[in-house]
């Protein structure tokens, strides 16, 4: 599957988002080609994730502070509360 970009406006900013197979393996050029610009990061993180996905995102983000925070997914975990207690 090609991977697809839908571009968000909001009324404060604009991002994109990617969608498709294989994303891991592009994350740099994705980055790159978008002209994303950071020094660091927040994963939030399905603790059923295989840790080697993990070892792969945070290489491919290898000059930049990458933190991470792991959740189990559920509809409990899917609130602003949970969202705000992770920001803090």
């Amino acid at each position: 599957m090609k991977v697809r970009k839908l571009k968000i406006k909001t009324k404060s900013q604009k991002y994109s988002i990617f969608i498709g197979s294989n994303i891991l393996m592009k994350l740099n050029t994705l980055i790159n080609e978008d002209s994303i610009k950071f020094n660091k990061c927040l994963l939030i993180i399905d603790k059923k994730i295989p840790n080697k996905f993990i070892l792969k995102i945070k290489k491919s983000l290898k000059n930049k502070k990458v933190y991470s925070y792991s959740i189990t997914t559920n509809e409990k975990n899917k609130s602003q509360k949970k969202t705000n207690n992770i920001i803090n």
